[in-house]
């Protein structure tokens, strides 16, 4: 369907009468067999959900797990052999080089924050950050606590934490430093430290958890 405004073309749902118009590979991180998958800023993805859309819109697609840059399994090549429309990457471009190094095939990342992995599709999370606070002050919620993931990659902590800070800093309200400070510096799978965090809620009445 034409969007003839910008030039740009959507691929309506195929009717039963239309043949398969291609195959699609989603190289994804990690060897568990869930059909889930996670991304840098999007968090998880249903796969089931996306392959699912994707064969409703006429393409075949099959799901390769890439567990490292040096070590990609024999799937993902034996994958490529074929005829392929294209790949979208839930890992960063240096991980599938080795193998689409001298083909031309269309990839598009989606979730992956490498400035050397484009096209891509990635997650706002200061907009993120922002928006979900200022949906809990909007319910009235005036003490606010933020656990600052102790996995969470810097860059991306730094985007929720300035979100996060803008929202109550235009509400008025006072953000909770020592409380993020505290977090951040947690062992994630100690089971006191965590109970040590819901000791020092205090008068907080709703909590942000953005995944590591």
């Amino acid at each position: 369907e034409p969007i003839r405004q910008k030039g740009i073309f959507v691929k309506s749902p195929i009717s039963a009468s239309n043949s398969t118009i291609g195959r699609i590979v989603f190289a994804i991180h990690g060897t568990d067999e869930d059909m889930v998958a996670k991304t840098q800023t999007f968090g998880f993805w249903d796969l089931e959900a996306i392959v699912e859309d994707a064969t409703r819109r006429g393409f075949r697609a099959e799901v390769v797990r890439v567990d490292t840059p040096s070590n990609q399994p024999e799937g993902l090549a034996v994958a490529l052999q074929e005829d392929v429309f294209g790949i979208i990457s839930l890992v960063p471009r240096r991980w599938l080089q080795p193998l689409i190094a001298d083909r031309d095939m269309p990839v598009v990342y989606l979730g992956v924050d490498d400035p050397f992995s484009s096209p891509s599709l990635v997650g706002d999370l200061f907009t993120a950050s922002h928006l979900l606070t200022r949906h809990l002050i909007q319910l009235k919620h005036k003490k606010i606590g933020l656990f600052a993931s102790p996995g969470m990659d810097a860059d991306h902590l730094s985007q929720v934490l300035r979100g996060h800070r803008a929202a109550m800093t235009e509400a008025g309200l006072e953000v909770n430093e020592a409380l993020i400070e505290w977090s951040h510096k947690l062992d994630a799978l100690a089971l006191k430290d965590l109970q040590s965090f819901f000791d020092k809620l205090g008068d907080t009445t709703a909590i942000l958890s953005p995944s590591g």
